[in-house]
């Protein structure tokens, strides 16, 4: 049904939707943070305690892989194509 679910103990904390599959999934080492990557070439980034979207980002392919750097300040992303964005989430954009 191209949504998150974030449970604990049976219960239900959080859902992020997605417009198409989501392909992967990612938490930020703080655990701030959740990014989730689909079929339909949508990165976002959601604040896991609120809910909210913090960052959407459109890519030209598919989003098949995330990771968050150790420090949770940046956002690597892979799509299918072979592209790689690397995105600040101090600023909300990809990073330069």
């Amino acid at each position: 049904d191209k949504t998150v679910r974030i449970w604990r103990e049976g219960e239900l904390l959080n859902s992020f939707e997605h417009s198409d599959d989501v392909l992967c999934i990612c938490f930020s080492p703080d655990v701030q943070y959740i990014a989730t990557g689909s079929r339909g070439k949508m990165l976002k980034v959601w604040h896991v305690d609120t809910g909210q979207r913090y960052i959407s980002s459109q890519h030209r392919s598919p989003v098949t892989s995330i990771a968050f750097s150790n420090d949770s300040t940046r956002l690597f992303s892979g799509t299918q194509d072979g592209s790689i964005r690397v995105i600040s989430l101090k600023r909300g954009s990809e990073a330069s």
